[in-house]
């Protein structure tokens, strides 16, 4: 009687349930009058999560467009597509998505399986992790609260502005001693013939100094003592002088240049200005026409007298 084989809902008899009224079922698993209860969880009013069929107390979870993609569980509420992403893949492809949660692979961890277990990808050139200046978390180093910088925390803070009086003094200016560059430089300065960057310690820093214009150079690094070493190259590079004399004769000669190409161009319009006008001139004076018969006061130079007393014999 009411056996749990039955859900407490009926007897079992020769391996089968016989449900008692208002239940039915394979194992009595729902009731007649709310055929939809058992696929529902406790806490959703939802059928088989919404994402399947109620069939006789059993879900069947619908089938999607991918076939790759599959949703499963008893209530339809596990699917193998919905974990968290990384790079667009599904738990970073290194890992596997059950029921919405990544299952990562023994090298990575993290809700999207992105973060690699091992710090390999932190240690910096010296061996040290994140160069002795950071953590490392999740494959990258977070530096310290200091003003390291780099992929790991590599690259220290630079002093250039900070020395920079000091070895403008020290190096170029040795007279000036009561500057307030010179007051606060307690480091030494050393010469050199050509200042290079020797090694990833060694910090390059070049300035213009107003005073001559020219740029001067140094480098600062720390020696195995961590005492701060100065050098500084000897010659400054100076911008070569300005030809103003040069200038201003070129300039002179290039409005005098400007001014008689223009005047040569006027003159050659002109010429032939009036070379054209005199030819249009002799032809119109060729082409003339003089009618000398149109004077009424032209007289032959031959005149004719008839004497009456003459007579002819």
């Amino acid at each position: 009687m009411n056996s749990s084989k039955c859900n407490s809902h009926g007897d079992h008899e020769c391996g089968q349930c016989t449900c008692h009224e208002g239940r039915d079922g394979r194992n009595c698993q729902f009731d007649t009058k709310d055929p939809d209860a058992p696929c529902r969880p406790l806490d959703s009013t939802m059928v088989c999560s919404g994402r399947g069929t109620c069939d006789r107390g059993d879900c069947k979870c619908s089938s999607r467009g991918n076939p790759e993609e599959k949703v499963s569980g008893k209530f339809c509420e596990c699917d193998n597509f919905s974990c968290s992403r990384f790079g667009g893949l599904i738990c970073g492809g290194n890992g596997k998505c059950e029921c919405g949660k990544c299952e990562c692979e023994s090298d990575y961890m993290g809700d999207d399986c992105s973060c690699p277990t091992s710090n390999s990808a932190c240690n910096a050139s010296n061996g040290l992790i994140c160069n002795g200046q950071g953590d490392c978390k999740c494959g990258k180093c977070i530096c310290h609260a200091t003003l390291y910088t780099g992929e790991h925390c590599q690259t220290c803070p630079s002093l250039c502005a900070e020395m920079r009086d000091c070895v403008q003094c020290k190096a170029f200016r040795p007279g000036e001693s009561d500057s307030d560059g010179c007051k606060k430089c307690q480091e030494q300065v050393i010469l050199v013939d050509d200042v290079k960057e020797a090694g990833p310690q060694t910090q390059m820093c070049r300035f213009n100094d107003k005073k001559d214009d020219c740029t001067f150079f140094f480098t600062y690094e720390y020696d195995t003592n961590q005492q701060l070493v100065l050098k500084a190259q000897r010659t400054k590079h100076c911008p070569p002088p300005v030809p103003v004399l040069a200038i201003v004769l070129g300039s002179v000669l290039g409005v005098l240049a400007i001014g008689l190409a223009m005047l040569l161009t006027w003159r050659l319009v002109a010429t032939i200005r009036d070379r054209r006008e005199f030819e249009k001139f002799m032809k119109e004076r060729a082409a003339a026409r003089w009618d000398k018969e149109v004077n009424p006061l032209y007289k032959g130079p031959a005149a004719t007298f008839s004497n009456p007393n003459f007579l002819s014999r």
